[in-house]
Formats: structure tokens, sequence, C-alpha cells
């Protein structure tokens, strides 16, 4: 497809049935389409009425000669004629230019069932989630579900060892492009402690996982150019007594991994735990942080102890680079939804502005737990919460999302 348009310039859609102009002005506006038209959407534009007429009116008064037309739907030679006499780049947009299109279709018809989001929403920060929270797969049908309810960046995310021992990131890969979903960071597991620990005083142990997660970064960059790894600086428990000790022992860990991520070009994210591991506090962090000059931070909110999760993000400013998002009550982690908690999001989403945060918004959350015939939002280690009503699904994820960032 051959788009010659004025990156530069004011942009003109007319949509000549009505149905498709504002979803391709949210598309342009969240660089949804990969081509010449990715930086149009940080310029002004205009949805121009439906009617030829008015249309062509519309120009005549307002395009500037170099400006930007886009017609969508069969060529039509008035507004031809008009482009061509005010000095208009003009782009038609038909069923044969397949990769616009195509998009505008599949969120023409999303919208039209009133699912999606209009194009005054501008969220600050794109929507991400972790594929753990839904399936351990990496299926078709779950990445549909992504695409339909608004996800643009995907955590692959594995707990256990024994599920990443082979992992297909050239499938992953396969499915995000189809959808057009990036990969935008994966999880190193963690578990069992005895197996995995960047941490422990076993030497076997701590060589074990750095030596493992070197091939899995070097794995998931190579077959799905993955950019950020996100890895858990200890196991649990750890005695007060020992947790100097168990501090110089992940030094050791980290280092050999940041220089190993530096030659692969990629970043290794610390995340923040809660209870007795290392990255419990503030304090904690730094510690961690300063270890080496090229590492950053997983912000988890859901894992601070006594700590505000503002407080958090104005202290660490841009060395957090991914979030995982999910709310609790202060003490141990639930992976709850946004509002089902304690946090403040208001003021979380706008220290996150402040700091100029980069990253998605990426969601981290437990769909629920089904016991004696109900539905339970349950913490970590299998305390009640409250009963919902059904597991929450991609499109709560959705709505819930779109609350949070409406007013910012």
């Amino acid at each position: 497809m051959n788009l010659k348009l004025n990156k530069s310039a004011t942009v003109f859609i007319y949509d000549k049935s009505g149905a498709y102009g504002p979803y391709l002005a949210y598309l342009l506006k969240n660089n949804f389409i990969k081509s010449d038209l990715d930086d149009i959407g940080k310029k002004p534009y205009f949805i121009l009425e439906t009617e030829a007429k008015c249309a062509c009116q519309s120009i005549l008064t307002f395009a500037k000669n170099g400006d930007n037309l886009v017609i969508i739907g069969e060529s039509d030679q008035t507004l031809i004629r008009s482009s061509e006499k005010s000095g208009l780049n003009l782009l038609t947009v038909s069923g044969a230019d397949q990769e616009i299109f195509i998009k505008l279709k599949e969120i023409g018809d999303y919208m039209a069932n009133g699912e999606a989001v209009t194009e005054e929403f501008n969220p600050p920060f794109p929507l991400g989630l972790s594929h753990s929270c839904f399936t351990k797969e990496a299926d078709e049908k779950e990445f549909k579900n992504y695409k339909e309810n608004g996800v643009t960046h995907l955590e692959i995310a594995f707990g256990k060892y024994e599920d990443t021992v082979n992992i297909d990131f050239k499938e992953y890969k396969r499915l995000a492009d189809k959808f057009d979903i990036k990969l935008w960071s994966f999880h190193l597991p963690f578990v069992p402690f005895t197996t995995l620990n960047p941490a422990s005083f076993d030497e076997t142990v701590r060589k074990f996982t750095v030596v493992y997660f070197k091939e899995l970064m070097k794995e998931a960059k190579r077959d799905a150019d993955i950019n950020v790894f996100v890895i858990h600086p200890s196991g649990e428990p750890i005695h007060e007594d020992d947790r100097k000790a168990s501090l110089n022992q992940l030094k050791k860990s980290l280092n050999e991994l940041c220089d190993f991520a530096e030659s692969l070009g990629v970043t290794l994210a610390v995340e923040n735990l809660p209870r007795t591991c290392l990255g419990r506090s503030i304090s904690d962090m730094y510690e961690i942080l300063s270890i080496n000059p090229l590492l950053k931070m997983c912000f988890d909110l859901n894992h601070m102890s006594n700590e505000k999760a503002e407080d958090i993000i104005n202290r660490f400013g841009n060395k957090i680079v991914t979030l995982h998002v999910s709310d609790f009550f202060g003490n141990d982690e639930c992976h709850l939804m946004p509002l089902e908690g304690s946090n403040n999001w208001d003021a979380v989403i706008k220290a996150l502005i402040k700091a100029e945060y980069k990253g998605p918004f990426l969601y981290e959350i437990s769909k629920g737990a089904l016991e004696d015939g109900k539905i339970w939002a349950k913490e970590a280690w299998h305390t009640k919460l409250f009963v919902r009503e059904n597991y929450l699904t991609h499109k709560d994820v959705f709505e819930n999302y779109k609350k949070l960032m409406a007013n910012h």
C-alpha cells in the first residue's frame, strides 16, 4: 500500500458511510496502524460530515495546501477534484487496502456493539496484561480476546520452573503479530525456591538460577523480540538475621545477569516483593537497585507493606519500566482488581504521569477461585476475601482500565 501523507500536517478524514471515521481516528491517535501513518495521530485531525457536499465545503474552508485527506470507502470524484485543487495529499482506504480496512472493520464492528473506547478516550498508558491471568497457553482464541478487549501489550508469565522448560516463544510471537499485540515482557519463573532463587545460600541453586535465566532471556529475545525481563530478587522465608547475607548473594546474581542483559540489548527489571522477601520496602528496593546501574524496577502495586504506592513511584521515578497492576488491603498480596482494595488509584496514575512512565498499565490479577460453590476473590495465601458473582473476564479488565483512565 502506497501511503504518501505529510506527517507534519493536519489530517482530514472523510467517511462516506459514516461507519469508520471515528475508529480510524482512534487507531491513528494510539499508533495502532503500522505504516507511514504512525506519527499522524499526534497531529490535529477532523472527522468530516458524511454528506459529500458538506465535506467538500469543510475542506475548502479549513484545509491548507499540503494537508492530508483520507477517504474511506469508494472514491468520490467530487472530493478527489477538491483535494487536487486544494493541494491536498490524498489517500483512499477501501476493501483493497487490507492492512487498514481490516482493522477498521474489526474495531468498527466491535464498537458498533457498544463495547470499545470512543475516539475521545486517550489514556496516558496503553493497556497491558499478564497472560497468566487467564491461561497458560499460547492460544489463538485467547489472543483474539486480548485484541477485542483493548490489550496492546502482553507479559508472558509462568511462575513454575517446569512450565518454562519448553516454552514456544515463536508461537507467542506468531499470535502477537497476527493480532497486533506487543510482547512487552517476560516474567522469569521463581518457584520452587529450592530450584530457582538468585539469593540462595546454596551456590548450586544460585548458579543454576543465573544460567537458566540467561537461557530463557536469550530465547525470548531471539524468538519473540522481548526486551523487558522481570525477576523476583529472592525466595522466602528469609530470617531477619540472614537478610544482609541474602542481599550479598543476590548481588552476585544480578551483576552477572545485568552483564548478560546488556549484551542482548534488553532490560532486567527487579520486582518488589512482600512479606520476608528481599525487596519488601523502599529501603530494600533502593539497596537492590543500587547493585548495578543497569537495573530497573517492576513495580507491583499489591506487594507493598505500610507504604503508599504513589510514594514508591515518586521515590523511584524513571527506574520503573513496567508494572504489575492489582489491588490489595495493605498487608499481604491479593491480586484484586483495582478499586476492590485500598490503593488510591487516582494518586497512582497522577504519580505515574508525573514520573513520565513510558510502559503499559499492565494488569496482573487473579480471576477468582471456586470453593463451596462460590467464586471467591482470594489472597495469594488462600485467605477468603469476598464473593464475586462471576470469574473476572477480559472485558472486566478493559472496563476497569477505562474507568481508571477516564479522567487522566
